[in-house]
């Protein structure tokens, strides 16, 4: 997990259990995967302060999660890096093969377009 402030303030923490290595690719559908982001963004979103999350998705079955929070709040950060993690984590852990991992970048927006601090081709997902 990042943390990012004005001044990128980064604190590293990887959002996977060791038991939760997922399988050899396989031939797994899109609408698979989907599946699991649909479930993912129910989780992230649950907090009224989350403004928006993006995502990117590595060839390395890797899926970060780019959360967008309005300001600098360490409440709501801790709250996002202990409960929401474990909540998304907790997805996993009835699944013997997860379809990827995934990490956790938690962004202040300070009044910035949160385009400009997500990579370029980060996707934005939608809060239903």
């Amino acid at each position: 997990m990042a943390i990012n402030a004005p001044t990128p303030l980064a604190i590293s923490s990887s959002a996977q259990k060791e038991s939760l290595t997922p399988a050899a690719p396989t031939d797994s559908s899109n609408s698979q995967d989907a599946g699991w982001m649909a479930k993912i963004r129910q989780e992230v979103y649950k907090n009224p302060k989350v403004e928006e999350v993006y995502a990117t998705i590595g060839d390395d079955l890797l899926v970060d999660y780019w959360i967008i929070i309005a300001r600098r709040d360490v409440g709501l950060i801790r709250e996002l890096i202990k409960d929401q993690q474990e909540n998304v984590l907790d997805l996993f852990s009835s699944t013997e093969n997860p379809p990827f991992q995934i990490d956790f970048h938690i962004y202040y927006r300070e009044g910035r377009d949160a385009r400009d601090l997500v990579p370029d081709k980060a996707i934005k997902i939608p809060n239903f």
